[in-house]
């Protein structure tokens, strides 16, 4: 079993695997978009290909989005 944590994507989605691992967390739950709000904006493909990076280097994961 994996203890995890929501975890704020604010500046960018990687961002949230850096706040995982400062606070020991193995597994993720974020927003998809903000909870106050209907407007979705995709994350760049950059940026999901850096949290793909950082996830793997880590070890952290699944992330769950809600």
């Amino acid at each position: 079993m994996k203890l995890g944590a929501h975890v704020s994507t604010s500046g960018g989605l990687s961002k949230s695997i850096d706040r995982a691992q400062a606070i020991g967390a193995e597994a993720i739950q974020i927003f998809a978009s903000s909870p106050r709000a209907w407007k979705f904006n995709f994350p760049k493909e950059g940026e999901i290909a850096l949290f793909k990076k950082k996830s793997s280097e880590t070890g952290i994961g699944p992330c769950y989005i809600h």
